[in-house]
């Protein structure tokens, strides 16, 4: 990883490469997604491996993120706003990162249709290697994203139209067919500030089949904030009809464990709970985000929501209230400011406020309505402001 101190100047100006917007020739608001068949979440699936990151290690042993992925050209971003000395051990950090593979004004999701009735050419390019090989694309999607085609294979060539690829005597283009679809990040944009930033703490990603009906929700990724994501394995009881998790997929370190926990603590209503070997237990809700943190001594942080995965407010283990202000209603709600107030701890504040400053961006894609979000441009911590600039680029992707 390259250290960004380089590139931070000025009243510290970080040139950020996003934010992504999706183009493709193809909600719940909890932390997850809801598929309309198995088909689909199993293309979502395979989808989503294009652009996770899935961990390597143990995400308690991982460095904070801060720099450039040479062979991926990832680029993460860590900063601390608030650090706070907690009881016997027990403190807060609120971190946030920024992951330019998550800076993406929509969301990326699979839809079915019984029939898809498109134009596509051949468009023909060489290889690194020199070999010439040749895609169909969607002539509508070429026409408008000509640069982000160029962008993806250099140098290319448009060839003949090209309509019926026949598969099992039929025709594989206009049935049989999913695509991909952009819809909005709001209801997957969890404990999010801004496109590509968010606060590091783990979220459970849930999978719900609308053909499944009476089923719950089946948890299938554990999202170690910026470390990574790790495959849930779950079984299904089709008597009961809902799963139950069996363990982390392919995760073969012994410290962390995470398992149903259906039961109310301290008043708080809890789903799931993931234990490390510090003693740390993580209670997650229905909607699969942290609720509360206790230590081995039961020292406590508790979570509060708004519209499920959006933080209101977090207490400390000393009783200091840290409150999350925001403005606006639905695609248009951004956060503001945090402030914290309460006891003074050694080490510690009684008031602070960390602000946020945010410009709106919008986008049309060729598959679904018009996305709207928003880019951080700023962040005010300690008096000390840093700014962020971004280009934006487009991802051409497909099933």
């Amino acid at each position: 990883m390259r250290d960004l101190r380089a590139v931070i100047h000025g009243i510290t100006t970080a040139v950020l490469c996003g934010v992504a917007v999706f183009s493709c020739s193809t909600i719940s608001k909890a932390a997850g997604e809801t598929y309309q068949t198995a088909v689909e979440a199993a293309y979502g699936d395979t989808f989503r491996g294009v652009y996770e990151n899935y961990l390597a290690g143990s995400p308690l042993e991982a460095e904070n993120p801060d720099g450039v992925d040479t062979p991926s050209g990832r680029l993460m971003l860590s900063r601390t706003d608030l650090s706070l000395e907690g009881t016997g051990g027990m403190d807060l950090e609120l971190n946030r990162y920024y992951d330019s593979n998550e800076a993406n004004l929509g969301h990326a999701t699979v839809e079915y249709l019984d029939k898809l009735e498109i134009d596509t050419v051949w468009v023909k390019y060489r290889t690194q290697d020199k070999k010439e090989l040749k895609i169909l694309v969607n002539r509508a999607l070429l026409s408008k994203h000509k640069k982000a085609l160029k962008d993806l294979l250099v140098s290319y060539e448009v060839g003949e139209a090209h309509r019926n690829v026949e598969q099992d005597g039929e025709d594989a283009i206009e049935t049989k067919t999913q695509r991909t679809k952009i819809v909005s990040r709001e209801g997957h944009d969890v404990y999010g500030i801004a496109s590509g930033w968010r606060y590091d703490l783990p979220w459970i990603e849930t999978v719900t089949l609308a053909e499944e009906e009476g089923w719950g929700k089946n948890p299938a990724y554990l999202h170690y904030g910026s470390a990574g994501v790790i495959g849930i394995e779950t079984n299904a009881d089709a008597a009961a009809k809902t799963y139950a998790i069996q363990g982390l997929s392919g995760y073969s370190y012994e410290d962390l464990k995470l398992e149903d926990f259906k039961q109310t603590v301290d008043g708080i209503s809890c789903t799931y709970l993931l234990r490390d070997k510090t003693g740390l237990r993580t209670y997650f809700n229905e909607d699969g985000v942290v609720v509360l943190q206790k230590d081995a001594h039961d020292n406590a942080i508790t979570y509060t929501y708004t519209d499920a995965i959006h933080l209101a407010a977090i207490t400390d283990s000393v009783g200091r209230k840290i409150v999350f202000h925001y403005e606006g209603d639905g695609d248009d709600k951004v956060l503001k400011t945090v402030t914290v107030q309460g006891k003074e701890a050694a080490g510690g504040v009684t008031k602070k406020t960390i602000t946020y400053e945010t410009e709106e961006k919008t986008y049309t894609p060729h598959h679904g309505d018009v996305l709207n979000g928003f880019v951080l441009t700023a962040a005010t911590v300690d008096g000390s402001r840093e700014t962020y600039t971004y280009r934006t680029v487009e991802r051409l992707m497909n099933t």
